[in-house]
């Protein structure tokens, strides 16, 4: 045999550079008889089955060798040179068979580690056919063997059209290399026929030379993952609950106190008006009473409001406002909660203006300002206790810093690393261990930070750091008091409206405002009377004012939709004193529709009507 005709035989040389070392170990045992020559041979053979030989290379490696020794070995040294020859091969055998073998044991070790996986894996071929899968993912789609999906698709296996379609397009994309991986949530059906919620990774397969050949998916049931979250949040919302009745709690001796006050000046000067009147008094006098009437009225509303705010479960409802004013006008609303003898300090500019839900800053303000009164309580018997609120520019770019401190006993460090865990409180017999939680929840979800600093001698301080709005320049916000008069050109005696009120005093006084101010008004207890006494073809309404929540088996949003089909061009306003979480589980979007709160000002009511009508 030729030497081209060796080298064409084998691929890339791989024998070429052991044939000289091969002729001297072929020449030494013949001649010699040397023993270690076998050795030799055999590491030899060791590396030639590590470069993938086969046994047909290694004879025609050994047939060549021999030829390009020529007529140098005799018969018997040419019978001889087979020993080597059967070293080699008997090492490249042993050597296949440990490859086997390992291939074997690595083939079952990865078949077990798939199994043992919490996971369900499938692999397919660059068509998109399975190659194969574990039995979890069996599981999920009914088929017992593996051989039932072996070079199937997807949808010959799985009827739920919108997850096929949906892992179709994901794995088009990874195998067009349009994407380089996929991981994801889902639902799909599984065979017992339940729905799950699975978390998904896709992966691209390929061969040692980069080259893409298929695909490879893991997925995890995380359905009961995906309740357990929810039942958090439902937990959640409910520690965030308990913690608002904390505070109204809190707010309460002190409400009712002031509320009565209130009360107490509303009927003093009512009567004190009755009385003049039936007594021919002064009349001078009476405007000064109904002023100090209305100023008790409007601080009766901001005390109700303020319950609302704390008792209410709605959607958070961020609005841009400026904190500094915030703050004053809760500390007039806490400042009942306070002993007489604490002096709350208030350093603060007007530039601070804030995105957030202000019932979150007021509960951030009082549950701090409610621990400082009772660290005070402990402590500070013989020196001025203190509160003082600092607002100021925060070392963090884009912030305000907000500092609470008071003078009182302070904490432990201890004390410190649990402050705001839920549950977790100091007062035994009156606390909750909500408030600082809340507190905590709070800042950090509307992407603020909060610290405490701690000494014994000089009390607590907190320290919030809030993010600053964007404000693009200052606004002055004046309100107007609206003309009674409409300004379009129908003049108010040729608008007719129609009240709906189920309560009486409420609906008399709609009706009085607005008959008042000139226009036609017609006042209902309920639908049913409404409906049956207006009729189309003999009056047209201009405007439907309504109460939301009705008396009666409906509600306002479902009057106000027959009401339109009945007259079409007329307008509407719903009128309500609940808070907006039960107004929207009528079905009534606030931001949508034009909505009057009670209690409120003849002007507003008014004001209201006439913006309405004009549009």
């Amino acid at each position: 045999m030729t030497y081209a005709v060796f080298v064409s035989h084998l691929m890339d040389n791989i024998l070429k550079k052991y044939i000289d070392q091969y002729c001297i170990y072929i020449i030494t045992y013949v001649r010699k008889g040397d023993e270690n020559t076998l050795y030799h041979c055999s590491e030899l053979g060791k590396q030639l089955a590590i470069k993938k030989c086969s046994v047909e290379d290694l004879v025609t490696f050994h047939q060549f060798c021999i030829e390009s020794l020529g007529h140098s070995l005799n018969q018997k040294q040419l019978i001889k040179s087979f020993d080597l020859l059967t070293e080699i091969t008997v090492q490249q055998t042993l050597w296949l068979k440990r490859e086997t073998a390992l291939k074997t044991d690595a083939q079952r070790m990865i078949s077990d580690v798939i199994e043992a996986m919490p996971l369900s894996i499938y692999w397919k071929d660059i068509k998109g056919r399975y190659l194969g899968c574990n039995n979890a993912y069996l599981r999920d789609i009914g088929v017992s063997d593996q051989d039932e999906i072996l070079n199937k698709h997807t949808q010959e296996l799985n009827k739920d059209y919108q997850y096929i379609r949906c892992l179709s397009s994901t794995e088009a994309d990874i195998l067009a290399k349009n994407k380089l991986s996929y991981s994801g949530e889902r639902e799909m059906n599984i065979a017992c026929g339940d729905r799950i919620s699975i978390k998904e990774t896709i992966l691209p397969l390929t061969n040692t030379e980069l080259q893409l050949y298929g695909i490879i998916c893991f997925y995890e049931n995380i359905t009961i993952l995906k309740k357990t979250e929810q039942e958090n949040q439902r937990l959640a919302n409910n520690l965030n609950q308990s913690q608002r009745v904390e505070s109204i709690g809190r707010l309460a001796g002190g409400i009712a106190h002031d509320f009565n006050n209130m009360l107490a000046v509303i009927i003093g000067y009512s009567q004190l008006i009755e009385r003049g009147l039936s007594t021919h008094y002064d009349n001078g006098k009476y405007t000064d009473y109904l002023q100090r009437i209305l100023s008790a009225a409007d601080k009766s509303k901001l005390l109700t409001e303020k319950l609302l705010t704390f008792s209410r479960k709605e959607l958070v409802k961020p609005t841009t406002f400026n904190l500094h004013t915030h703050i004053t006008n809760a500390l007039t609303t806490y400042a009942t909660i306070i002993d007489e003898d604490i002096f709350i300090s208030l350093n603060a500019c007007d530039q601070y203006w804030i995105k957030a839900d202000t019932s979150h800053i007021d509960q951030v303000i009082l549950n701090l300002i409610v621990n400082a009164r009772d660290a005070m309580l402990e402590r500070c018997k013989s020196k001025q206790k203190r509160i003082d609120i600092l607002l100021k520019d925060s070392e963090q770019p884009g912030f305000v810093s907000l500092i609470i401190k008071d003078n009182g006993c302070g904490m432990s460090k201890e004390t410190k690393e649990y402050i705001f865990e839920p549950f977790f409180t100091t007062k035994k017999d009156i606390g909750t261990g909500l408030g600082l939680s809340t507190v905590f929840t709070i800042v950090t979800k509307n992407k603020g930070s909060i610290n405490v600093n701690i000494d014994n001698e000089e009390g607590t301080e907190f320290i919030i750091e809030w993010p600053l709005a964007r404000v693009t320049g200052k606004k002055n916000t004046v309100e107007l008091i609206e003309s009674l008069q409409p300004s379009e050109h129908r003049k108010t005696n040729e608008i007719n409206i129609c009240i709906l009120e189920d309560d009486k005093q409420v609906r008399e006084l709609l009706v009085s405002v607005l008959s008042s101010a000139g226009y036609n008004v017609f006042g209902y207890e309920n639908s049913y009377t409404m409906f049956h006494e207006l009729n189309p073809n003999e009056i047209q309404i201009h405007l439907l004012v309504t109460d939301i929540i009705l008396s009666e088996n409906s509600n306002g949003k479902q009057v106000s939709d027959k009401f339109s089909r009945i007259f079409p061009n007329s307008k509407v306003i719903f009128v309500s004193g609940y808070s907006n979480d039960i107004i929207s589980k009528r079905g009534i979007i606030l931001e949508e529709v034009t909505h009057i709160k009670k209690p409120f000002s003849n002007n507003f009511l008014i004001s209201t009507v006439k913006d309405t009508l004009a549009h």
